[in-house]
């Protein structure tokens, strides 16, 4: 995950040009977040790596898995 990674110093791999672009956006949205959320500065590797998870798999239950939309079902797209 790109924003654990940024978050924690890690280096990514950007060999293709969508992971350029998904690391652009996700520096954007580190900066935001330790702007809004100062408290993240305060937390170990561990603890953002588990959070930002949490975070990741809340985000598709909610959008993917548990969606009303039937179009996410239909396998032609």
């Amino acid at each position: 995950m790109m924003m654990a990674d940024i978050m924690t110093g890690e280096t990514s791999h950007l060999e293709t040009s969508a992971n350029k672009y998904f690391y652009a956006d996700a520096k954007i949205v580190t900066a935001e977040l330790k702007a809004c959320l100062p408290w993240l500065n305060d937390m170990n590797k561990e603890e953002l790596k588990e959070l930002l998870n949490g975070v990741k798999e809340r985000l598709l239950d909610i959008t993917v898995k548990n969606s009303l939309n039937g179009e996410l079902r239909v396998k032609n797209y």
